[in-house]
């Protein structure tokens, strides 16, 4: 099975690439639209950075429509 490459944007609103390869992949995989809290090695080739990701978790956030609830 190949590995899983997405692009995330980080906070300087650039693209970021990682890499998902099938054992991770397979135990860590994207739910939808969100923030992710992605841990891995970090690898920078020919002036790109890249993550190998060893895991990842989806972060709970607060939206609009929350807020307007309270």
């Amino acid at each position: 099975m190949p590995s899983k490459q997405q692009n995330v944007i980080y906070k300087e609103h650039t693209f970021l690439h990682t890499t998902h390869f099938p054992l991770v992949h397979k135990q860590y995989h994207f739910r939808g639209t969100g923030i992710y809290l992605i841990t891995g090695r970090v690898d920078i080739e020919f002036g790109f950075c890249s993550i190998t990701v060893s895991s990842m978790e989806k972060i709970a956030t607060v939206g609009r429509d929350d807020l307007s609830k309270s």
